[in-house]
């Protein structure tokens, strides 16, 4: 099985701007769509280029998310959250694309949704360290009208485990 991987220096910081949160998040909305349907109505070779798409995406969020979390605290949670969500995103990068075309599919899945992810943290993060709300959840809200932490990109806990 080939394993396709990032090299070093795109993920340390070779690239110098992220990409566009917004096309992420609709190449990363057409591969969720294309599995929630079945993979028979995905082209095979439309998903492998949008999965080669979102490596080169995450790849570059990477360093852009990386570059946030130093300006916070270490004891911040977000913070927390954010990294941990980076370990993920390497960890992705590393898949090979797979043997089968229903591996292929269940790889590219995760590449959006990792892909999602890192958007949300960009934008949560990148809005705690300029000071001014990016996204929904900076007003309070998650996709799903569930209220937030400030400045967290997760919906707040139903209620707090003693």
């Amino acid at each position: 099985m080939a394993n396709a991987t990032t090299p070093a220096a795109t993920e340390a910081g070779g690239a110098s701007a992220p990409p566009d949160i917004a096309t992420v998040r609709a190449t990363a909305r057409r591969l969720l769509a294309a599995d929630a349907e079945s993979f028979e109505a995905a082209e095979v070779a439309e998903v492998a280029e949008m999965t080669a798409r979102l490596r080169e995406d995450i790849a570059g969020l990477i360093p852009a998310v990386e570059a946030l979390t130093r300006a916070l605290p270490k004891d911040d949670v977000p913070r927390a959250c954010a990294l941990a969500c980076l370990g993920e995103a390497r960890m992705r990068l590393r898949l090979g694309d797979g043997d089968t075309d229903r591996v292929r599919l269940s790889v590219a899945v995760r590449m959006a949704r990792t892909a999602n992810a890192l958007a949300d943290h960009h934008q949560a993060l990148g809005s705690r360290v300029v000071g001014r709300p990016q996204t929904p959840a900076q007003a309070g809200q998650t996709r799903q009208g569930a209220p937030t932490r400030a400045g967290h990109p997760h919906p707040q806990p139903a209620k707090e485990i003693p």
